[in-house]
């Protein structure tokens, strides 16, 4: 809809100094250089450009709220060590399998140490109550809960201390009674499960021995091995915070006075970020269990303690991904592929989680077995057992959908330093894991869904801090170089993420400087994007500067993305630096500046806040209201210059029906918003000429006029009054 009967500008004459030193001087249309395109000067707004291939225009404010949410998991200034030419910083990790006693009994010593410190676990009693009767039980749950420490106790208790441990590569079908101690309780974790009918015979020998087993075994998929049979009891790990207070306790049988102070730190906010884990596992709560009692003694200084607090997150994933041969298993790929998927889509819903955790499983097979693709299982994976196996949390959230959101369930790691602990560990010791996970963070890409393609990007720019070079020309640039914008979207969001590193960041800032000066029409469409996230320049004014650069280079060829983060770069601050640099280039004599600060005050005026992908806290919470409203109204002495830029481009020929549509949705909008208000207060400073008036009483009596959704009478009346001047101070 336009204003027909609205006075239009003249070609010749638009744009002089109408409103004195509040007006920039005018952009005149004066027939110099090339027509600019319905592309350049068609519908503004940031979504339009932003969006790019097939996306719809709502996604741009769905891409920056997610990116505002998301990029907080790979937050790049807490982090326990840094990767700096081939040397690995402040932690150390063990990678390959545990440590474990092979054979042979267990020491007295440590078997008085489990009687003082073991909790018992839910359902204690009926394990007990099975081995004494069977001789023979399978206790089935994941590392780290306490299995084997609850095994020993069931042991130590049945057979009055007389307990061993079997070497787990022991192969029970070779086992004969002899070799087993009249009496004794035996424990194992083998490391190739035996079936039912070698369970049968064990538990025969057991029982002609008198002696007792307990067997330990980890579900696969979420399932416990078929061979379990009868002999399977599920395990439930005590409560970290019981299992916590009584390792304490005997840590500190010394020192009963301090166990307070122990537990009270346990809960500091200090400790608990440190850990990012959620809900300890019983194992982790007795390692912090010995670290808290050498702090409150004065053993350990308080910036180790959480140093090694930290350390906790990277020996989970040390454990997750050191199977050795047997991690190249399908079903174990699966599992690997899950957690990778988490942490870098964690928060995202469960359906995206999985699906893309797929995708990285079949990356993962055709890597280790080239010649044959996998299939996907349909019925046969427990998922809450595989998530649970993942430390993961499910909880009720909600998606975009358009402009508007719906309830959807969402995952994420219990703890928030698991994700880049996974991510830091993989970059750092599995280097062949390095290529499919950048070939599937490209295809995620590709996925329309914010949710999905912001988080894949996050992602990519915490990989750059271990190893930047690797990382950027391996996909970054490419992507930065890519003709379709949501993949120089893409490159852009993990660059600007790469900037925060303090040791990466200055040499990405100035990588992301000389594309603008001097890259490709692709590199310079990222540059730009960069840029307008407020981190890759020294300063506002050095961002402008190579902002107009893009946006004049090949005579505008780059135009839109730099005038569309210029107006980005406007909305993080709320100085007026970047209003008056684009005031200078409406009243440049070169045609390209001018169709630069034309271009650039049609998306100023036709984004909303929530496009702004890093908002000035100011304007933050505003929302859907148009930037240059809200920045006019969080900075009132610079309103007049606001829209100041805005009566340039309605007195302008080439944009006057761009920036006469943008203030009709404006007026449509704005009905029974709280911003009404505002707008009302910015529309006075539009009026400086009778033309002025009459363009919008035209517009406001057409809309009035609509016959599918006429403007209100009531909002119409009181926009009426703000045009004539009445109650409108």
């Amino acid at each position: 809809m336009s204003a027909d009967n609205a006075p239009a500008p003249d070609r010749e004459a638009a744009g002089p100094d109408r409103g004195g030193a509040r007006e920039p001087g005018g952009a005149a249309d004066d027939g110099a250089g090339p027509r600019p395109d319905d592309r350049l000067f068609g519908a503004a707004g940031a979504r339009d450009a932003g969006a790019g291939d097939d996306d719809p225009a709502e996604s741009w404010a769905a891409a920056s709220r997610t990116y505002r949410e998301a990029r907080s998991t790979f937050n790049l200034h807490d982090s326990s060590g840094y990767v700096s030419t081939g040397s690995i910083g402040t932690f150390s990790i063990h990678v390959g399998p545990p440590a474990r006693v092979l054979a042979g009994p267990v020491a007295a010593e440590e078997l008085t140490t489990l009687r003082d410190t073991l909790h018992e676990p839910p359902g204690y009693a009926e394990f007990k109550s099975r081995l004494r009767a069977d001789r023979l039980i399978v206790l089935l749950g994941r590392s780290g809960t306490g299995r084997m420490f609850t095994a020993l106790s069931l042991l130590d208790d049945l057979s009055r201390g007389s307990v061993a441990r079997l070497d787990p590569a022991t192969d029970l079908k070779e086992l004969e009674a002899e070799h087993l101690t009249a009496g004794r309780g035996f424990a194992l974790e083998p490391d190739t499960f035996p079936g039912e009918l070698e369970l049968d015979r064990l538990r025969g020998i057991l029982e002609h021995r008198e002696a007792y087993g307990v067997l330990l075994a980890v579900p696969e998929d979420g399932h416990a091995p078929a061979a379990v049979g009868r002999y399977r009891l599920t395990f439930r790990p005590a409560g970290a915070d019981e299992v916590l207070d009584s390792q304490l306790r005997y840590a500190l049988a010394d020192r009963p006075d301090l166990v307070e102070e122990a537990r009270g730190l346990a809960r500091s906010e200090d400790v608990t970020t440190a850990l990012g884990l959620g809900e300890l596992l019983p194992a982790e709560a007795t390692r912090l269990a010995g670290l808290l009692a050498r702090r409150v003694t004065g053993d350990l200084p308080q910036e180790e303690l959480l140093d090694e607090c930290r350390d906790f997150a990277l020996r989970q994933a040390a454990v997750w991904f050191a199977n050795g041969e047997r991690a190249e298993e399908l079903p174990r790929l699966r599992d690997s592929a899950l957690r990778v998927s988490l942490a870098v889509l964690g928060h995202a819903s469960v359906s995206a989680v999985i699906e893309a955790a797929e995708l990285l499983t079949w990356e993962f097979a055709v890597t280790t077995d080239p010649d044959n693709a996998p299939g996907r299982p349909l019925f046969s994976q427990d998922l809450d057992a595989r998530l649970v196996a993942a430390r993961a949390v499910t909880e009720a959230g909600t998606e975009a959908l358009g402009d508007e959101d719906v309830p959807v369930g969402t995952v994420r790691f219990a703890g928030e330093r698991l994700a880049p602990a996974v991510l830091e560990h993989l970059w750092q010791y599995r280097h062949n894991v390095r290529g499919p996970v950048l070939r599937w963070l490209s295809s995620l890409c590709d996925d329309p869904r914010a949710q999905v393609w912001v988080r894949a990007a996050l992602a990519a720019g915490a990989l750059c801090r271990f190893d930047c070079s690797h990382t950027v020309q391996h996909i970054l640039q490419p992507m930065a170089a890519a003709s379709q914008a949501r993949r120089r979207l893409f490159a852009a969001t993990a660059l600007d993420l790469a900037l925060t590193d303090p040791h990466v960041g200055p040499a990405v800032a100035a990588l992301v400087r000389r594309w603008a000066m001097e890259g490709s029409a692709g590199l310079r469409r990222t540059a730009a994007v960069v840029l307008g996230r407020g981190r890759a320049a020294e300063s506002v004014a050095r961002a402008l500067d190579l902002l107009g650069t893009v946006g004049t280079w090949q005579e505008g060829e780059a135009r839109v993305d730099a005038a569309q983060n210029i107006v980005q770069l406007m909305g993080s601050t709320v100085a007026p630096l970047p209003m008056r640099r684009v005031r200078g280039w409406l009243g440049d004599a070169r045609p390209e500046y001018q169709n630069l600060g034309l271009q650039s005050t049609l998306f100023l005026a036709g984004t909303r806040v929530d496009e702004v992908w890093n908002p000035a806290p100011e304007i933050a919470h505003l929302g859907e209201v148009p930037l240059l409203v809200a920045l006019a109204e969080a900075r009132p002495e610079h309103a007049s210059g606001l829209a100041g830029l805005l009566w340039t481009a309605l007195n302008t020929a080439r944009s006057y029906e761009s920036a006469l549509e943008t203030v009709e949705d404006w007026f449509t909008r704005s009905a029974g918003r709280p911003w009404a208000a505002a707008l009302l207060r910015l529309l006075r400073h539009l009026l400086h000429t009778e033309d002025d008036k009459k363009r919008l009483l035209s517009l406001i009596h057409e809309l009035t006029q609509d016959p599918y959704q006429p403007l209100a009478q009531d909002h119409a009346r009181l926009l009426r009054r703000a045009v004539q001047g009445e109650g409108t101070r």
